[in-house]
């Protein structure tokens, strides 16, 4: 499985099981509520080790440039290469 097919995967599964987690937490029980923090944490574990190959770091993690500033954040977008060094991700 390519590192593309597996992030979409991740995040497609986070969406959707989000979204379900969050209906049966406003229509049966609050508990369902604590299944959805647990689902963030694991679902975040898995993206934080999806790393590029070439250069090791994770591909979701982005970086915003303002002036000086270099400000990180997380992107739910799949690229098409690799935000740290330019490689193709396959």
């Amino acid at each position: 499985m390519t590192i593309r097919n597996r992030l979409t995967l991740i995040v497609g599964l986070w969406i959707v099981l989000g979204f379900g987690v969050i209906l049966l937490a406003l229509s049966y029980s609050a508990w369902f509520g604590m299944l959805l923090f647990v689902m963030v944490f694991f679902f975040g574990a898995l993206v934080r080790r999806t790393r590029c190959p070439h250069c090791v770091q994770p591909v979701l993690l982005r970086h915003l440039r303002i002036g000086g500033l270099r400000i990180p954040y997380w992107s739910t977008t799949v690229p098409d290469v690799c935000g740290h060094c330019g490689e193709k991700l396959e």
